[in-house]
């Protein structure tokens, strides 16, 4: 439940203002989120330790708690997105998506409840089903800085209850003159014998009479042609009429696609006087993804198996099902900012103008289905990934006939506008103190669009009389014989030719219309807070409110409604909030640093979540919108201590508390699904880190160094929906951390980490026994580099070198939903600063 009562108490210390502290490295309250020192981004010839110890450097001056990766840090291990840069701070993963990290989870909470900011302004999301953002459309090689926030104070949004992700580009008035950098890499995927390349390129210098103005542009081109193998099970594992538990599937899958990544970032400053700066950013990405799915499906009954043990058992007369699914997707990401910072009185004015629009597009998600009738077979369950046996008649082209075909077009896009202003001024008021306010305007728009064809066959024609792809072919490392595969080009041209494809009006309208949506959302925001110092303290308190004012349109339909209908059903939503902070550090000393906060947060539902439409599709499966959701809010407690040994080393302890009021779940085996509040829930943690080099070492020795980190935590909820007791929390992991060893020293570098998440739970079901889980997760990269000279270095680097799989799972972790393997991919680069 949310504590009204601990709120009220809060709202007290942030008005009176009674508690506060001071410490000589806090910087003022504007920039508490980015605290920095002024040249951040100086030019360091080679050398990640350096990188390091500006990222410990801001963490130590920062007013909260943060966790900083520099663009250097970006580079010391093979990343290809920010997800991947920030997966092994503390406290950090990330859920993957064919290998690669995707959504940022900060201490084990849905991504959705993660704000993403650039250059401080909120980040509009691509994806149609929620507000997440997805942080592999952000090549590395764009960004100056990214910052992960855990706990904030009032000038920035209450929409980030799991915490923050901020990603600054570059400024050239960070640098003393002119600078390039230029990086290319090549490789080879493990699994399909194949090449990924990057390149990555960022200029940048000062110019004018008094070099008063900066221009600096970054731009990243990758291309990566990958394979996975899936092993689909099943999510209704059963017990039978014999007493045994069963899968009732067995789905191989083949993914070959090829994912290209190309962005910029520019930015313009000028300082015409030290009372005036002007500034200009752009950061635009285009992220696409071009696959063909391979499936071959082998159904298994739970009854009237023969020759049935606990593992194993025999059946017959199944239909097999091949399928082949062709899919193009194009991400776009562009936001535009202008703004400055002016002294005005004794204080200091800054504005900002935002623009910010993110689109998903799939011109193309089609997929042919062929079936064959009579399949016997053998299944056995006793390995990690279970294997079926089916008759030969599963692998003759001739016998599957084409079933039905489908052309998928969907459309999804946020347009995002925000205008800030905030005003900085010293205060007598409790002797040192800086008092900021400022006001905050949004608006969202996002709407998703979906054009769905289903056709059946006039003629069930074969597979074979189509032209199969090579049928001797198999996955999972030779141990899973594939058979013939469909043709799509092939299938699709023949199938047109004869004229035999019929549109299916009543199959279509269920997916053409069922996610179609309009939410428009506006948000004004107004806050005040105080950063008073006296002696070794300092305190922040700060109050913020915003105004949510939200509308809905949506589909509702049946079977027999036309696919051009038009939004039919309305809603929408107002209501106002509070949100007190109250942000403290004492330095005990000059290496020793103690933080503590109490802060408030909110979770606005997403957005398809809350378009209030009604999906019949006439066989029983009804799913809802619910525009009544509310959003989860919170109440978040936080303390730390923070040891700083050396120039470059630290050891952090950190626990930490949410309250979680009304947080939302969707039971996903239902026949009729809808999201709705559970009625409460928390979540409680420890931090532990620990960076150090031994520098004491003698001679080649003194190169070596750890960096370390673990979070233990535990996250369950009250009131599910159709669920007695608690159960856990979406995305939340107990144990999650990095071990990272180093070296630098004669121009060598090396990295090797590994980094590990246990299970958590993705999708609640009717009970505990069909709860289901992603996996376990421990991955291997590597990465060694030689300084040639003061502006070349050359490198190799390895991704996933334990061939880590993706696994999902129902109950418990033999019964198999899903296993994915990648391979291991190794490149070679070099890379140049000058």
């Amino acid at each position: 439940m949310f504590n009204s009562t601990f709120k009220t108490t809060l709202l007290a210390s942030c008005a009176l203002g009674a508690v506060s502290f001071a410490a000589p490295h806090t910087v003022l309250a504007q920039d508490t989120q980015n605290a920095q020192p002024a040249d951040t981004s100086s030019v360091v010839v080679f050398g990640h330790r350096a990188a390091t110890r500006r990222s410990i450097e801001q963490k130590k001056t920062a007013a909260v708690q943060v966790e900083v990766a520099t663009a250097n840090d970006a580079g010391k291990l093979p990343d290809q997105n920010v997800a991947e840069t920030v997966r092994r701070l503390t406290g950090v993963t990330a859920a993957n998506d064919q290998g690669e990290g995707r959504y940022v989870i900060i201490r084990g909470l849905d991504p959705n409840l993660a704000a993403v900011r650039v250059n401080g302004q909120s980040a509009a999301a691509p994806e149609p089903e929620g507000r997440q953002v997805k942080l592999d459309d952000i090549p590395t090689g764009l960004i100056g800085q990214v910052t992960v926030v855990k706990n904030q104070t009032a000038d920035y949004d209450a929409n980030a209850i799991a915490g923050a992700v901020d990603i600054k580009t570059l400024s050239a008035l960070d640098r003393k003159g002119p600078f390039f950098n230029g990086r290319f890499a090549e490789g080879r995927f493990d699994l399909n014998k194949k090449s990924p390349s990057e390149a990555d390129m960022t200029f940048g210098t000062r110019f004018g009479a008094n070099h008063d103005m900066g221009f600096v542009i970054s731009v990243n081109n990758s291309r990566r042609p990958m394979r996975s193998n899936n092993l689909q099970g099943s999510s209704n594992w059963t017990t039978g009429t014999n007493g045994f538990t069963t899968p009732d599937d067995w789905r191989p899958r083949d993914y070959n696609l090829t994912r290209d990544r190309a962005g910029a970032a520019a930015a313009f400053d000028w300082k015409p006087d030290a009372d005036t700066h002007l500034f200009a950013r752009v950061l635009s990405s285009r992220f696409s993804d071009d696959e063909t799915r391979d499936q071959f499906r082998v159904p298994i009954p739970t009854t009237g198996l023969t020759n049935q043990t606990a593992t194993s058992g025999d059946f017959s007369g199944v239909t097999a099902t091949r399928f082949v699914r062709r899919r193009q997707e194009v991400d776009r990401v562009l936001t535009e900012s202008l703004g400055g910072e002016f002294k005005l009185g004794e204080g200091k004015l800054s504005l900002a103008a935002t623009a910010s629009r993110s689109s998903k597009d799939d011109p193309l998600r089609s997929e042919w289905q062929f079936t064959a009738s009579g399949i016997s077979g053998h299944y056995d369950d006793t390995g990690v990934v279970f294997l079926v046996t089916p008759s030969a008649k599963a692998y003759d082209a001739t016998q599957f006939k084409a079933k039905s075909f489908n052309l998928d077009v969907r459309h999804a896009q946020e347009d995002l506008h925000q205008l800030t202003a905030d005003y900085e001024v010293p205060t007598g008021l409790f002797g040192d103190a800086t008092l900021k306010f400022g006001a905050k305007y949004s608006e969202r728009h996002k709407t998703n669009e979906r054009d769905y064809k289903a056709y059946k066959l006039s003629t069930a024609f074969t597979l074979a009389s189509t032209g199969t792809l090579d049928s001797s072919d198999s996955v999972y490392n030779g141990t899973i014989p594939f058979g013939p595969r469909v043709n799509y080009d092939l299938a699709t041209a023949y199938a047109i030719n004869k004229g035999y494809l019929v549109l299916d009006t009543a199959g279509s309208v269920a997916n053409s219309l069922g996610v179609d949506y309009d939410v428009s959302e506006k948000i004004g925001a107004a806050y005040a807070m105080l950063t008073v110092k006296t002696g070794k303290w300092t305190l922040i308190p700060g109050l913020r409110v915003e105004d949510t004012d939200s509308g809905y349109k949506a589909k509702s339909f049946t079977p027999a409604s036309s696919v051009t209908q038009d939004f039919n059903v309305f809603g929408g939503k107002h209501y106002t909030d509070l949100f007190p902070s109250l942000v403290t550090r004492y330095d005990i000393s000059e290496s020793q640093v103690m933080r503590l906060s109490a802060t408030t947060a909110i979770g606005r539902p997403n957005y398809s979540d809350l378009a209030p439409y009604v999906n019949d599709d006439g066989a029983g499966n009804v799913t809802y919108g619910n525009p009544n959701l509310k959003p989860w809010r919170s109440v978040n407690l936080d303390a730390a201590f923070e040891q700083y040994v050396g120039k470059d080393g630290l050891l952090t302890v950190a626990v930490f508390r949410k309250d979680l009021d009304t947080p939302i779940f969707t039971v996903g085996t239902n026949a009729s699904n809808m999201p709705k509040n559970a009625a409460s829930g928390y979540v409680n943690g420890v931090e532990l880190a620990a960076v150090y080099t031994f520098d004491w070492l003698p001679g080649p020795l003194s190169g070596f160094g750890v960096n370390l980190n673990a979070t233990l935590q535990d996250a369950k909820a009250k009131g599910a929906p159709g669920r007695a007791g608690e159960v856990p929390l979406y995305f939340t992991s107990k144990t999650s951390g990095t071990a990272e060893l180093t070296y630098e020293k004669y121009g060598i570098m090396g990295r090797i980490a590994y980094t590990y998440r246990s299970h958590y739970l993705d999708t609640l079901g009717v009970d505990a026994a069909h709860d289901l889980y992603t996996g376990d997760n421990g991955q291997l990269d590597a990465k060694l580099s030689y300084a040639l000279s003061q502006n070349w270095l050359v490198y190799v680097e390895g991704t996933n070198l334990n061939n880590a799989p993706w696994r999902r799972w129902e109950g418990n972790n033999h019964q198999l939903v899903e296993n994915e393997i990648y391979g291991k991919t190794v490149k070679v680069g070099i890379s140049s600063k000058f």
